[in-house]
């Protein structure tokens, strides 16, 4: 007999110094109803059981709304910065255009922040969006 649980989560279960007893990971004999009840009372057992919950609800821990957020926010970001990359190069417009478009979106009220604001981040930004375009007719032209 074995406990899913405990064998999923073993190698957390052993740094976190809670693991007393290998013999229901390993494998037990014995099918004695205090040792199961034991089991499911065992420091490591209970471990086991919100590392198992916490892996199938990932959405409901406490540290991901939070990093959600962060994530949702620096996307917004970045999303403004590749479509004022996308204007200069889609109206040939000089690089130092970009500076400007960033600036309008910040007098507006949109929040660009103060990173990949030059002209070396357009570039990078434009070469991404060719590729990106590039592949796409690709794979139109192969379907």
């Amino acid at each position: 007999m074995i406990c899913e649980w405990c064998v999923g989560n073993k190698l957390t279960l052993t740094t976190q110094n809670v693991l007393n007893s290998t013999r229901i990971i390993d494998g037990c004999t014995r099918y004695k109803m205090e040792s199961i009840s034991f089991h499911k009372k065992s420091a490591a057992h209970l471990l086991a059981k919100q590392c198992h919950t916490a892996n199938l609800c990932q959405e409901k821990t406490p540290a991901t709304l939070p990093r959600q957020q962060l994530l949702k926010h620096h996307t917004n970001k970045l999303r403004l910065l590749f479509r004022n990359a996308h204007a200069v190069s889609k109206n040939k417009k000089s690089l130092a255009d970009y500076q400007c478009l960033c600036d309008l979106d910040e007098v507006k009220g949109l929040t660009v922040g103060a990173t990949y604001r030059n002209t070396k981040a357009c570039g990078t930004f434009t070469k991404y969006i060719a590729t990106a375009a590039q592949n796409q007719v690709a794979d139109e032209l192969t379907n």
